[in-house]
């Protein structure tokens, strides 16, 4: 389900509209990833600045995206792993996903500053985390700080929590001439672990406790 919020004035000006139309597109869709991703660290463009637009949903903060995919995406990634803009030193998200790093059995996650979208899935991720007695954390993520936790072995897992894709796990990140590799166990993994919970709430198979489903 896609809700669409969109200014519907007789008139092409630049300035907010006055009237506005909201509509959910509702459609059947498949897995959103058949595998698990690879990405490229993007250090050449930015997804959002701090002031813009990052934390919310308009369309056009995709557009920001499209060039630096569609270029992982041609040496053989899924998506790009993006810095923040302005130093490319900090992990923000994975592709059109929030992302969370599992570093000595501890989740960690990039904290909402202005730049990050304040996803659904990744607060119900937090919550079942805390339900679960996964410890979590939401705090900077400086990508050396990952790179020097895959190579002392403590990093086990990463994946991407969003709408579509609900948890995606990470099996490969290339970060200038360096290669993580990252086992995916999808049946004992914190990543797997927490997806089945969510799955599970959604589908009615256990009991919603938080309110978060409506009968249509």
């Amino acid at each position: 389900m896609r809700p669409l919020y969109f200014g519907t004035d007789e008139a092409l000006l630049v300035r907010p509209a006055k009237r506005y139309r909201l509509t959910v597109v509702t459609c059947p869709v498949g897995p959103y990833f058949a595998q698990p991703i690879r990405l490229l660290a993007e250090e050449s463009y930015g997804r959002a600045f701090p002031g813009g637009t990052g934390d919310i949903k308009p369309a056009g903060n995709y557009a920001a995206g499209f060039l630096a995919a569609r270029l992982a995406q041609e040496r053989g990634f899924h998506n790009v792993l993006w810095l923040d803009a302005t130093q490319h030193r900090f992990a923000e998200e994975c592709g059109v996903m929030n992302i969370f790093f599992v570093v000595g059995g501890e989740a960690v996650t990039p904290p909402l500053s202005g730049t990050i979208l304040p996803g659904v899935t990744r607060a119900s991720v937090l919550t079942l985390m805390a339900e679960m007695g996964i410890r979590a954390e939401e705090r900077p993520v400086p990508i050396e700080e990952v790179l020097d936790a895959h190579a002392a072995g403590n990093l086990t897992e990463v994946f991407g929590v969003g709408t579509a894709a609900t948890v995606a796990p990470v099996e490969y990140i290339r970060y200038r001439e360096r290669e993580l590799r990252l086992a995916v166990e999808p049946q004992s993994s914190i990543s797997g672990q927490v997806r089945e919970r969510l799955e599970a709430i959604q589908t009615g198979r256990v009991p919603d406790s938080h309110g978060w489903l409506m009968r249509l």
